[in-house]
C-alpha cells in the first residue's frame, strides 16, 4: 500500500490503481479505481477523497472538499466528485458501467443530467414487478419510459417476458447508449 502526504492511500496493480475510501473512523468504506496514468495527476493535488454514499442511486462516490475561505462572513466549502476532477470539468459526468466506483478515463464520459438519469443499473425501488419500466396496472403489465422529460405510457402487454423485451427495446430506441442495465 503505497501513500503521499495529504492523499489516500492506494495501490498500484498496473494499470490500474485502487484509492482506499475512508469514513471519519479510518475504516476503509470503498475502493475507487482510476487508471495508473492519472494518479499523479491526482496525487499532485494534495487532495483526500472519502466514501460518500448516495442514496438516490444506492451506491458511493469518491468525493473531496475543498476550502474556499471566508465569504460572507462564514467558512466557505466546495464538494468536488473524483470523476469530475478526473475530466476536468463542473458539468454532469456518466459512469457508463454504471459503477460510480470505476473512474478508469474509459467508463466516464460527460452527459446531461437526463441521459445520466437513463444510463442505470437496475428498477425504481418502488417498481413491484421486479422488470425496470414495467408496471402492473389494472391486471396489465404497464411499460413506461421517461421521454423527453415526461413519464410516457408506450405499451400494455398481458404476459410480464413480453413486456419486459418491449421495455428493453423502447429504452434502446429511446436511450441509445444511456440505456443502462436490467
Amino acid at each position: 500500500m503505497n501513500k503521499k502526504k495529504g492523499f489516500n492511500e492506494y495501490e498500484i496493480r498496473e494499470n490500474i490503481s485502487i484509492i482506499f475510501l475512508k469514513d471519519r473512523y479510518n475504516k476503509i468504506l470503498a475502493e475507487a479505481i482510476i487508471d495508473t496514468s492519472r494518479l499523479d495527476f491526482i496525487e499532485n493535488m494534495g487532495l483526500s477523497f472519502h466514501a460518500h454514499w448516495n442514496s438516490h442511486t444506492n451506491s458511493y462516490y469518491a468525493r473531496t472538499t475543498i476550502y474556499l475561505g471566508i465569504i460572507n462572513g462564514r467558512r466557505a466549502y466546495k464538494t468536488l466528485c473524483l470523476h469530475q476532477i478526473l475530466l476536468e470539468t463542473d458539468k454532469t459526468v456518466d459512469h457508463i458501467n454504471t459503477n460510480s466506483l470505476d473512474n478508469r478515463m474509459e467508463n466516464l464520459r460527460e452527459t446531461t443530467i437526463n441521459k445520466n438519469s437513463s444510463n442505470r443499473k437496475s428498477k425504481n425501488r418502488n417498481n413491484t414487478t421486479g422488470v425496470r419500466n414495467v408496471s402492473l396496472i389494472n391486471e396489465k403489465y404497464v411499460v413506461q419510459l421517461q421521454i423527453n422529460g415526461k413519464n410516457t405510457r408506450i405499451g400494455k402487454f398481458d404476459n410480464i417476458k413480453d413486456a419486459e423485451i418491449f421495455a428493453k427495446e423502447m429504452r434502446e430506441k429511446y436511450y441509445g447508449e444511456f440505456a443502462g442495465n436490467n
